[in-house]
């Protein structure tokens, strides 16, 4: 977990790791996608859930945006397939308990 608090990110991360417990307590997967300008902590909030599933033994796969074509209107499928890509090659590895 972060070392600082992140004011005022209570609520995001709540609602982000209650995606995160779900898809762990019912078996399934659960696609969370967290938006906004740059500069207002989207990374730091991440890294903080990310922290907290690792604690919960939940495997989490990132995809960032890529700011170049983030004006493209498929990105998030974009970035959805290349998630499913990742998930994929995680459970050929064999992996397959820690992916949820």
């Amino acid at each position: 977990m972060t070392a600082r608090p992140l004011h005022g990110r209570s609520d995001t991360i709540a609602r982000l790791l209650s995606g995160v417990r779900g898809a762990k307590n019912h078996r399934t997967g659960a696609l969370l996608l967290v938006t906004g300008p740059a500069g207002i902590g989207k990374t730091a909030v991440l890294a903080e859930v990310c922290a907290r599933a690792a604690a919960l033994s939940v495997c989490v796969l990132r995809e960032p945006a890529d700011e170049l074509v983030d004006a493209d209107p498929d990105q998030p499928l974009l970035a959805v397939d290349r998630l499913a890509e990742d998930l994929a090659e995680t459970a050929r590895r064999g992996d397959r308990k820690s992916v949820v």
